[in-house]
């Protein structure tokens, strides 16, 4: 049988064996040897006597086999050169006789007797002669048949280095059939089968192994998904928590194995990259990656500044290229791509600076959650459980509790407003602080989406508990009755919440058909409730000053008016309070800017705030002596700006 390496030679014997057994069994003995495993002649003939001892099950058979491989042996026979009958002399005739008698009692098995021979193309040329031979002198029993898998062009190429020509194969072969072609969509669904038929594990592998094909583009051999199929459950079980969950991202995984297999050059260098830390360090354009907060991102910089940025072709042929040669660049591009996808969010990722090296030494991060603690944690119930989010959220790992709390399906309203209440516990009480801070510390600005993979699910048939998420968010958030009881902190806290959820928001109103909620309405539902526990200018909060920069254009006035308004009525203690120091550093001046539509719905500020905001005072009626003095301030700074 012949067939290229790697298109599917084995796989075809084993259908064949299967069908044989299933469907034959009564009929046909089929058994297999593999002539690769043997490492001299001697060890060669022992183990392919062997299998057909064992493998027919006869005790005579055996018996006789036994005697007649210790004859040859014992003999020490030149039998790649000579047949048995030519070579046996004397009392050694008894080996002749020997091979008649196994012939003769295979024959009276009345079954025939199948051998697949296979992987004889990952012999040398000697080892291939040496098979063959075999094969035609030493076990050309009666009723028997072989079926020889190979790589012509690489049998032909081996042999023709001994000198030996193409014409010898018809002497040992009288058929020569072809592997069949598979379709192409054929031969993907069969890969993609073996998948996940042998990559078993908890989650929805099914998806996952889909994904990967559909990101090679399909293009993996049979014989490379079994490598990959190995790879993987070597080092499975280091990498699962106790109840048998992935504690990696699986399709990172899956594509950094198979990484390994297509290009072992880019797989190694990838293990040793290691976290830089001096900014010039962490931009040098050499580097294929680089420190983007806690996580690895593709470096597309041109220059340690990082100002300009290399394009998808440039980056292949500048960086990649000089690590893995020009060979199957692109291919190999998108899995490196992908495995570095910021967009793509997933329970301790590669990209992951706490996870990375867990795919490489195959050891747990002491930083990730498990799964069964973090589900062991909420069943506890909101006390147990708030103190754990605390706990996790201040010292763990947040991609992991990003993911677990992303992943959460709960199946009641109770439990859904129950849930975001305990989030509270971890959202900040002011969001653009909180972006602030965790640019200036570096660190992604990750705020857990309860509930995200629910609405982002395709699955028709979840759209009754879309639904109940989706009206359980909007009560949680905007019931008038709920609002009216929630203190300042809360009130706070679910303002920030919703900026940092906008997403989330936008897709419940959009499964509820809601349009009115706009960031608006939004807006004057959180800051009557606000105002109404007592604003104070000593620790105003920020979030519905800034606000203002996502708001539509059309809105933005009304908006301000309000808080302009509020100002005005508050006028001593904002002055108390929003010196010229604090006016500088303080975002007041995004109620004062100009906002200018410069194309569509792209808007722009220009920068009069100062002026804006001294016409404002200026507006005010009976200036008090320190309103005077203050609007004197603000102008002296203005001329120094």
């Amino acid at each position: 049988m012949r067939g290229k390496w790697g298109k599917g030679k084995t796989s075809y014997l084993n259908m064949m064996q299967k069908v044989v057994s299933e469907k034959y069994n009564d009929e046909v003995i089929i058994l297999r040897f593999n002539p690769w495993r043997n490492s001299n002649y001697n060890q060669l003939t022992r183990n392919f006597l062997k299998v057909i001892g064992e493998g027919i099950g006869d005790i005579s058979i055996k018996n006789t086999i036994n005697n007649y491989l210790k004859t040859i042996v014992d003999t020490d026979i030149n039998w790649v050169s000579k047949s048995v009958s030519s070579i046996i002399g004397g009392k050694n005739k008894y080996a002749d006789e020997l091979f008649e008698d196994v012939s003769e009692k295979i024959q009276k098995l009345d079954k025939l007797l199948i051998i697949q021979v296979d992987d004889i193309d990952r012999l040398t040329g000697e080892e291939i002669f040496n098979t063959l031979k075999l094969i035609r002198n030493i076990a050309d029993f009666k009723n028997t048949v072989f079926i020889v898998a190979y790589d012509h062009d690489y049998v032909i190429s081996s042999l023709k280095e001994l000198q030996i020509k193409e014409e010898y194969l018809e002497k040992i072969f009288n058929i020569f059939y072809y592997l069949p072609a598979v379709r192409k969509d054929r031969l993907i669904d069969i890969i993609s089968d073996f998948l996940k038929n042998f990559l078993s594990f908890k989650g929805e592998q099914d998806k996952v192994i889909d994904k990967f094909m559909d990101i090679i583009d399909n293009n993996i051999s049979m014989r490379n998904a079994k490598r990959l199929v190995s790879t993987v459950q070597c080092n499975w079980s280091d990498l699962l928590d106790s109840e048998g969950e992935l504690l990696i991202d699986l399709l990172d995984y899956l594509l950094l194995n198979y990484l390994g297999i297509v290009n072992s050059k880019l797989y190694d260098c990838l293990s040793k990259n290691r976290v830089e830390t001096g900014y010039m360090e962490n931009n040098n354009p050499e580097k294929l990656l680089q420190v983007s907060g806690d996580i690895f991102t593709i470096n597309m910089n041109k220059d340690n500044l990082g100002r300009e940025k290399l394009s998808d072709d440039e980056y292949k042929k500048e960086k990649l290229a000089k690590v893995i040669g020009e060979k199957d660049l692109s291919f190999v591009y998108n899995i490196f791509k992908e495995l570095f996808n910021v967009e793509r969010r997933g329970i301790a990722r590669i990209s992951y600076i706490n996870s990375y090296f867990m795919y490489f030494e195959r050891s747990v991060d002491k930083k990730l959650i498990y799964k069964k603690d973090f589900n062991d944690a909420f069943n506890s119930g909101s006390k147990v459980f708030i103190g754990k989010l605390v706990e996790w959220n201040n010292n763990y790992d947040i991609h992991s509790l990003d993911r677990l709390i992303s992943n959460m399906k709960l199946d009641s309203e109770k439990e859904w407003i129950r849930t975001f209440n305990d989030m509270l516990s971890i959202s900040p009480l002011r969001y653009y602080d909180w972006i602030s801070d965790t640019f200036f510390h570096s660190k992604q600005a990750i705020f857990p989406k309860l509930g995200a993979d629910l609405l982002e699910e395709e699955n028709g048939d979840l759209h009754d508990k879309k639904r109940l998420y989706s009206e359980s968010l909007i009560k949680f958030l905007f019931d008038g009755d709920v609002l009216d009881r929630d203190s300042l902190e809360v009130i706070q806290k679910k303002f920030a919440f919703i900026l940092m959820s906008k997403n989330l928001l936008y897709t419940a109103q959009n499964i509820l058909e809601n349009k009115d909620l706009s960031l608006k309405e939004i807006f004057k539902i959180y800051w009557s409730r606000y105002i109404k526990l007592g604003v104070d200018y000593s620790n105003f909060d920020r979030d519905f000053w800034d606000i203002l920069d996502d708001i539509n254009f059309d809105d933005k006035s009304e908006i301000i008016e309000i808080l302009k308004l509020n100002i005005l009525e508050h006028i001593d203690e904002f002055m108390n309070n929003y010196t010229i120091e604090r006016l500088r550093k303080n975002g007041i001046k995004i109620i004062f800017s100009e906002y200018v539509v410069i194309s569509g719905n792209n808007v722009t500020k220009r920068g009069k705030w100062l002026l804006n905001f001294i016409n404002f005072l200026e507006s005010v009626e009976n200036k008090s002596e320190k309103l005077l003095n203050y609007i004197n301030d603000v102008r002296n700074y203005a001329k120094n700006v």
